[in-house]
């Protein structure tokens, strides 16, 4: 089976077993492809993290650890055959280019243990985010998740990225403090590595430095392209600092 960041690209054979066939063939229709079995951290620090809270606590880790926050949609469907739901999900590529998911989740009725996974091929964005979509019927619509039911929008959609939702340039005293609040409290368990549990960890001069190249706001699209490869740099040369 071929791999992908440590993870397995599911076959559509797979895919059929696990989903209803006209849901996996509809997914095609609207860009979903190469669908990964995401592998979940069920121990140590990064296995704890603040339940349904995924893109902050991706957002934390990278913070501090560095790696790459990596979004997209969790694929999954009940026992009907003619609904189906595509979750926005964050996912956290290790500074070791895993990709694990961070987050406590429960299960969806259809699965017994699999969490697959569509990724999209850019990374997460703050300013960026992008609705739940539902399927029924053949048909894929947003879920309005500023609504308190999550009321789905009436017109369906031909691809995954109409779902997206822009808010406004997040100006650098917002991120400042978006990433402060957000390092709080994030993670229950100690690290295996380093026995230290993650407020702890983030007072480090390693994650310190970290942080203060995440929480720069660039202001164009060359300077966003700088500071990804200088964390990169910074990731892999002190992954296990």
């Amino acid at each position: 089976m071929n791999k992908k960041y440590g993870c397995d690209v599911v076959e559509d054979a797979e895919l059929k077993q696990a989903f209803s066939s006209n849901f996996i063939d509809d997914l095609k229709k609207i860009g979903v492809v190469e669908i990964l079995r995401l592998n979940r951290r069920k121990k140590g620090m990064t296995s704890s993290g603040v339940k349904l809270g995924c893109h902050y606590n991706v957002m934390s880790l990278v913070s501090a650890f560095g790696g790459r926050h990596k979004h997209g949609f969790l694929i999954e469907q009940t026992n009907d055959d003619n609904e189906g739901l595509l979750a926005f999900h964050s996912a956290w590529l290790t500074p070791e280019k895993k990709l694990v998911c961070v987050t406590p989740r429960g299960i969806s009725n259809r699965l017994e243990k699999d969490v697959f996974f569509f990724m999209f091929s850019d990374d997460a964005s703050l300013e960026v985010n992008f609705d739940d979509i539902a399927y029924v019927k053949g048909h894929f619509c947003p879920l309005n998740r500023t609504s308190n039911n999550g009321r789905m929008i009436t017109y369906s959609i031909s691809h995954y990225r109409q779902a997206k939702k822009e808010s406004r340039n997040i100006k650098q005293v917002e991120l400042n403090e978006l990433v402060n609040d957000c390092l709080v409290n994030r993670f229950k368990k100690k690290s295996i590595l380093t026995k230290k549990r993650f407020n702890e960890i983030i007072e480090t001069p390693y994650a310190k430095q970290m942080r203060k190249h995440f929480q720069i706001a660039p202001v164009n699209k060359k300077q966003v392209r700088k500071l990804k490869k200088k964390r990169d740099v910074m990731s892999f040369s002190f992954s296990n600092a």
